[in-house]
């Protein structure tokens, strides 16, 4: 009755008051962060252009495919002893990434961190436009790169003419939380002093990504407090399954 969802929506509102003092009194304990990634509103398109800028020092980009080569789930293999002067594009005939030696490959980069809207035959279309440009469909490889890797691709992707079995071995699904994130930690590592440029972007950069998946370690403990509280306020008890009950509950009540 009229009662009833009043008082729920009292104690709603109760709950959401005190989680949201909390969290400002736990983000207030943070200390300060300035990132220029985050400032500058980093779209797709500036997530491919900084990769591919980072990707236009050599040694990074051998790191990079050797890395892949090793660490990815579709038997990703190019020989990067082929490299010699690379040329890197982005957003060069509508392909998020391109890197490419004329008469030896083409490795296309299709860039979907924020989950862009998947265009019909996209795939297939910047193979037909590598081919155009005098790449054989053997020395056309692929690099899809969502956000996290339960994000994937329709096979409609490939368009008519295509498929991931003319692709064996030249093509890989890396997600930048598994895959790219790791990858800049570890290339961080090898990097030297004469590299401070280099060094202090990747830093910049491998924070935005952190930040962005809520990776970071500052939110820890903010993040205990919160977890806390919630099962406190929500009487969580030591069943899992219970407990999603609960919360599925309660965000109803919300909702």
């Amino acid at each position: 009755d009229a009662e009833d969802k009043k008082t729920k929506t009292l104690n709603s509102k109760i709950l959401l008051d005190k989680f949201s003092n909390l969290y400002e009194i736990e983000l207030e304990k943070l200390p300060y962060r300035l990132n220029l990634l985050d400032d500058l509103s980093t779209n797709e398109n500036a997530h491919s252009k900084f990769l591919i800028r980072l990707l236009q020092y050599q040694p990074a980009l051998i790191n990079f495919l050797t890395f892949i080569n090793s660490k990815n789930n579709h038997q990703f293999s190019f020989d990067i002893n082929i490299i010699n002067k690379p040329i890197l594009t982005y957003e060069k005939m509508r392909i998020d990434g391109l890197i490419r030696e004329n008469n030896k490959y083409a490795i296309i980069i299709e860039n979907k961190i924020h989950n862009a809207v998947e265009q019909e035959h996209q795939i297939g279309r910047y193979i037909d436009k590598c081919k155009s440009i005098g790449f054989k469909l053997e020395q056309i490889f692929v690099l899809y790169l969502t956000k996290t890797e339960r994000d994937n691709h329709s096979k409609q992707t490939w368009g008519k003419d295509y498929k991931l079995a003319h692709f064996q071995k030249r093509y890989s699904k890396i997600s930048f939380k598994s895959n790219i994130l790791p990858w800049l930690e570890s290339y961080l590592e090898v990097l030297s002093t004469k590299e401070e440029l280099i060094k202090s972007a990747i830093v910049q950069y491998i924070d935005h990504l952190k930040h962005f998946f809520n990776k970071k370690e500052i939110y820890s403990n903010m993040n205990k407090e919160l977890q806390k509280f919630l099962s406190e306020e929500l009487d969580f008890s030591t069943d899992n399954a219970e407990n999603i009950e609960i919360v599925n509950d309660k965000i109803s009540k919300l909702n």
